[in-house]
């Protein structure tokens, strides 16, 4: 997949690419620090996704001026 090759480059190496089929990539990252820094990311761009999807879908919901 061409997103696995960028990860692969912009990582340096420090990526192994245990699967890769149908749009869906399996990889290991061999250096801790920057397994981390990835994870704390990961994370907040799912916290982030998480709040929209609460703001757009509560139904209690309201914004006031």
């Amino acid at each position: 997949m061409v997103e696995v090759d960028k990860l692969k480059k912009a990582v340096k190496g420090e990526l192994e690419v245990l699967a890769d089929e149908k749009g869906l990539s399996i990889v290991r990252i061999k250096n801790k620090k920057l397994l981390t820094k990835l994870a704390w990311q990961l994370k907040e761009a799912f916290d982030l996704l998480y709040c929209i999807s609460v703001v757009d879908y509560s139904p209690d919901f309201e914004l006031k001026d």
